[in-house]
């Protein structure tokens, strides 16, 4: 690369690692899948990075716009010889570009609902949590993940009932936006490449965790962030660890060995989709596992890619944003896998993005979340 090269020498390394490779990784590639072109591959993209870098070609409008094609979702990682971190590399890559004012047009209501909500989404929410579930005073804070609130809001107040059920107290729901709902942690903000946005958001957010001791959330970004393992562990802006987000996840597979459901699940019938941040961002696939497993009997049924194999449903906000018939495509593609199955009946995804995603490309099919299913084990 270029003597002043803009990018951390990591990034510099793994550009040069893809630039001679011959596309081992390229069937991982969701956006790759679903929109079936070259330029979108990781190989493209990280040399597309490296040539703009050394100034063999333009940072231009339409360069720019390739580093957006990706999810963050890692799975080219687990393919990798060398285990490229290409999210890594693509958001560095946004970064530049967006200081360039080079940020994809396609982005423009996503920025502006952030700016007047604090949300991906500008959309009025009529929903307001059920009167007694949470404790505006409780040192223990609930932070819900937007699709979440966007698409089943109830679910919030069921959540807050369970983690009042496994804890022994009410939790303080983490609501802070204009209309005193819960805002974004930040991801698909940063996922733009407008990190001073990104900076400008977070710094309105942190104060409303004064008085927290411990921070639960189901957003497996906002969980992702706090990992040092991530592709963006500087994003977690060095908070306190004593406000280090935890996933709802974590605590429920520590706990709820201990607490029989009231009405177990018939695990031999579920299909386990792993979401991406979970499982190769959080790291988190392990204790999904035991939380089923605590929350009924039976084994569930793996996906034909499980675990670090497992398929990006293209979900990912930025990525509907710019592609959304690509996403939607991508979506109904891995939702199929249980369509195509002899036993499983329903698929149960451990992220709300994730759930979201598939089910608007399936809506005929049985999907679900996590935290829905356990909830229904516990009468709740």
């Amino acid at each position: 690369m270029h003597a002043d090269d803009p990018y951390s020498p990591d990034v510099a390394k793994m550009s040069a690692y893809c630039t001679y490779c011959p596309k081992l990784c390229r069937f991982s590639c969701p956006t790759a899948a679903a929109e079936s072109r070259e330029t979108v591959t990781p190989w493209a993209m990280m040399r597309l990075l490296e040539l703009t870098a050394d100034r063999s070609v333009a940072l231009t409008p339409e360069v720019a716009e390739a580093f957006h094609h990706c999810t963050g979702c890692r799975r080219c990682q687990t393919f990798c010889r060398h285990t490229n971190d290409v999210p890594r590399a693509l958001w560095q890559a946004r970064e530049r570009a967006a200081a360039a004012d080079l940020i994809p047009a396609a982005y423009r209501p996503l920025r502006e609902a952030f700016e007047t909500q604090g949300r991906p989404r500008a959309a009025a929410i009529t929903w307001r949590p059920a009167p007694g579930v949470f404790d505006a005073d409780s040192p223990v804070g609930f932070w819900p993940d937007c699709d979440t609130l966007a698409h089943h809001p109830e679910l919030i107040d069921r959540v807050g009932r369970l983690l009042e059920r496994v804890l022994g107290q009410k939790v303080r729901l983490v609501a802070a936006g204009p209309d005193a709902l819960p805002v974004c942690c930040g991801f698909p903000l940063g996922a733009t490449g407008d990190r001073p946005g990104l900076d400008r958001h977070l710094a309105r957010r942190w104060p409303d965790l004064e008085g927290l001791d411990t921070l639960y959330t189901d957003c497996p970004a906002l969980s992702a962030w706090a990992e040092p393992t991530s592709s963006w562990p500087e994003l977690a802006h060095d908070e306190p660890e004593r406000l280090r987000p935890h996933h709802v996840i974590e605590l429920l597979a520590r706990r709820l060995p201990e607490l029989p459901p009231e009405e177990p699940l018939d695990l031999s019938q579920l299909m386990v989709h792993p979401s991406c941040m979970m499982t190769r961002q959080a790291r988190l696939h392990a204790d999904v596992l035991r939380v089923l497993r605590a929350a009924g009997h039976g084994e569930p049924v793996a996906m034909i890619f499980d675990q670090e194999e497992a398929e990006c449903c293209g979900g990912q906000a930025t990525y509907r944003a710019l592609e959304a018939e690509a996403a939607e495509r991508q979506a109904a593609r891995v939702a199929e896998r249980l369509h195509t199955h002899p036993e499983a009946t329903r698929l149960v995804s451990t992220a709300a993005t994730c759930q979201c995603a598939m089910s608007q490309a399936r809506p005929e099919l049985d999907i679900c979340t996590l935290l829905d299913l356990v909830c229904q084990a516990y009468r709740l």
